[in-house]
């Protein structure tokens, strides 16, 4: 079950968060997309999570190489981060993870899939589309300026041949 919901802090503008709650069993990157659906979110940095997670797929750098690693085993989550943006009808981004088999075993990498095992809470911000205006000082052009502008001025073109 999503239970997803907007929290505004008025610590600073523009401070919204989204939090994602994962009961057992459930696909994180599934729900994640569906609560960004049904919130009409746009873009959102990941901010935190915590929990545990089973049937990991991860994808990890080995020596130089790209690999896929698959634990059945839960799995702690101890960090993450990510940035998702939307385009058109679809989601992009992903959610680095580092997971914590044991007390000394790390795994971390990019989550290619992952169930909850227990519940698992997923914190991102929300970044909103600020319309962005263009300032163009009122300031009479110095000397070094002027200087560039006319070097970067497109040079007339002569012809090849002179009559």
């Amino acid at each position: 079950m999503i239970k997803s919901g907007f929290e505004d802090r008025t610590v600073e503008k523009n401070n919204i968060y989204l939090d994602v709650v994962l009961e057992d069993g459930e696909d994180v990157l599934t729900c994640i997309e569906e609560a960004f659906k049904e919130n009409e979110i746009n873009r959102a940095i990941l901010v935190s999570a915590s929990g545990s997670l089973k049937d990991i797929k991860l994808s990890v750098t080995r020596s130089g190489t790209l690999k896929q690693v698959d634990y059945s085993q839960p799995c702690i989550i101890r960090s993450v981060s990510g940035e998702f943006y939307r385009s058109v009808d679809e989601y992009f981004g992903d959610v680095h993870i580092s997971l914590s088999k044991d007390p000394i075993h790390q795994l971390t990498g990019v989550l290619i899939s992952g169930v909850a095992h227990g519940e698992i809470i997923i914190k991102f911000k929300i970044i909103k589309n600020i319309n962005q205006k263009i300032y163009k000082p009122d300031k009479p052009v110095t000397m070094l300026k002027q200087k560039i502008l006319e070097e970067n001025k497109p040079k007339e073109k002569k012809p090849f041949i002179e009559c």
